[in-house]
């Protein structure tokens, strides 16, 4: 999801998030994952979500850092990929 640059801080982003998440959980998704612009880790982490990694450069947009939320107790089969920071489930 993305937010156009002049619009951000006006709380889109969280709730375009907080109707991804309740879908994700209506439909029993155990992970949720992402990768966030470095400048919006601070709005992932306020639903729960977790970093993993180091920032990784994504041409044409800047920094982003891989992000995962466990919607479900118990373990999953979440396997980051080395170097690319997407959560393989």
């Amino acid at each position: 999801m993305a937010v156009q640059a002049g619009s951000r801080g006006c709380g889109l982003g969280s709730r375009v998030l907080e109707q991804l998440l309740d879908h994700a959980g209506l439909n029993q998704a155990r992970l949720v994952w992402c990768r966030a612009r470095v400048a919006a880790v601070g709005l992932y982490e306020r639903f729960g979500f977790v970093a993993h990694g180091t920032p990784e450069r994504v041409p044409g947009i800047g920094l982003h850092l891989a992000m995962y939320l466990q919607l479900t107790e118990g373990e999953t089969n979440l396997q980051l990929t080395e170097g690319e920071g997407d959560p393989d489930p």
